[in-house]
């Protein structure tokens, strides 16, 4: 069953749209596409791969911290709180679309 006809309680964000997209690389966890419209390709990040990335990021910031360096703390937290935000979109999309996650979700 495709994502767009899975049942939710949830409202749905907008309809699943088909696209061709142009695939580089079909690698796992690493792919390679570029979106309609786009003129240059971009990096594609599996959801469970993203929350491992922020994960990582907070463990970073975390550890900066613990350095002392102001500066170094900073960009780690700006780099987590990127990633953190793309992660966050990601789970509300999937969730106006009725598709679980394949990871548990962390607060």
């Amino acid at each position: 069953m495709t994502p767009a006809r899975r049942g939710s309680s949830q409202p749905r964000e907008r309809a699943v749209e088909r696209k061709n997209l142009e695939v580089y690389s079909e690698a796992s966890n690493h792919g390679v596409v570029c979106m309609p419209g786009r003129s240059f390709p971009g990096s594609f990040v599996p959801g469970d791969a993203l929350a491992s990335l922020c994960r990582s990021a907070r463990r970073v910031h975390r550890l900066a911290v613990r350095t002392g360096s102001e500066e170094l703390a900073d960009e780690a937290e700006m780099s987590a709180d990127d990633l953190g935000d793309r992660l966050r979109r990601y789970e509300g999309v999937l969730a106006g679309h009725g598709i679980p996650l394949l990871y548990p979700r962390r607060p």
